[in-house]
């Protein structure tokens, strides 16, 4: 990678864990690439990133730390499954993630002019990605005149909008194009996944390791964290946060019970030893009978998801069911 391109890239990074903290774990997780096949920059599902050197030295770095929330907080809200969830249109899906995304308070300072927010087209704030792909045009990005899609507007949306949209289709981030880390589709400037022998990037249970911690972390950022975040953020964290509703605690104890009790009411024969009921003279061996002992492995996830609170339930629930076998 070009040296001038790496050390803004970790120039913005740094600036980036100052700014936005909540967001560190998922913003140290980036793996950078330059490249010529994208016009600006993107992320896709493992967190790789291309960027083009031209475009991201162009911005101010406060532009740059905003275009890097911008897109790691793609996949940290997991809109590739959310997306396929509701066989939405890539196109459409990649716009209402932005406007997800963009109406946290303290990004809008730090994004380039021009990216969509809400009130491009008449949206309230604070709404889910679902919500406003619901709301949309089938076309977000063909609808008004010809009044400029990248370079019109401002921070705050701005005039670059016509008839509720954007004037022309932008492949700007933040403007509806943004990788595969906003819908799931591989693009043709992504490489291979890391395990079919692409750049170094993160499985999909990585992501789910840092993508919760991400929401713990929105969680305890505080007051002033929070709403900085906005509200689309903080509703997320708490929704992937929430317990079960299902108890688990009641049905992992009712499956270890349901298994011993079966165990030991289960015979099966065996010719190991014959059965002491069986008399020389019979002709026919009779088998003995014999219990099967089920052999139990517990496996407790010690990972950086799991908090203090998960693990003393997980080590609780471990002294349980041992206590009843």
């Amino acid at each position: 990678m070009d040296k001038q391109l790496s050390a803004a890239l970790q120039t913005a990074r740094l600036r980036a864990f100052m700014e936005f903290p909540y967001y560190a774990r998922a913003l140290a997780s980036l793996n950078f690439n330059e490249s010529d096949e994208v016009s600006t920059l993107a992320v896709d599902v493992h967190l790789r990133c291309y960027v083009n050197k031209s475009f991201f030295l162009k911005h101010t770095l406060e532009e740059q730390v905003g275009l890097l929330v911008h897109e790691v907080l793609h996949p940290v809200m997991n809109h590739p499954a959310r997306c396929e969830a509701i066989n939405g249109d890539h196109q459409k899906f990649n716009v209402a993630g932005d406007l997800e995304i963009n109406d946290g308070p303290k990004l809008r300072k730090f994004l380039p002019a021009g990216c969509l927010m809400p009130r491009m087209f008449d949206f309230e704030d604070g709404e889910p990605a679902e919500y406003y792909y619901a709301m949309l045009p089938d076309n977000p990005g063909q609808q008004g005149g010809d009044n400029g899609g990248d370079n019109g507007g401002d921070q705050e949306g701005g005039d670059n909008t016509g008839g509720g949209g954007l004037s022309r289709p932008s492949h700007d981030p933040g403007k509806g194009q943004c990788g595969s880390c906003a819908h799931g589709e591989k693009e043709d400037h992504e490489g291979p996944a890391p395990e079919d022998g692409g750049d170094p990037g993160l499985s999909k249970a990585e992501v789910d390791i840092i993508r919760r911690g991400v929401a713990q972390d929105v969680k305890n950022a505080g007051p002033k964290g929070r709403g900085e975040a906005g509200g689309s953020m903080v509703r997320w964290a708490e929704d992937l946060l929430r317990p079960p509703k299902i108890p688990w605690t009641r049905h992992l104890a009712g499956a270890v019970k349901d298994s011993l009790n079966y165990a030991r009411g289960l015979t099966e024969p065996t010719y190991n030893r014959p059965s002491r009921r069986w008399h020389p003279k019979n002709p026919v061996l009779l088998p003995s009978k014999r219990d099967p002992a089920p052999e139990i492995a517990i496996v407790v996830d010690t990972s950086g998801s799991m908090q203090r609170e998960d693990l003393t339930d997980a080590m609780s629930e471990v002294q349980g069911i041992l206590r009843v076998m």
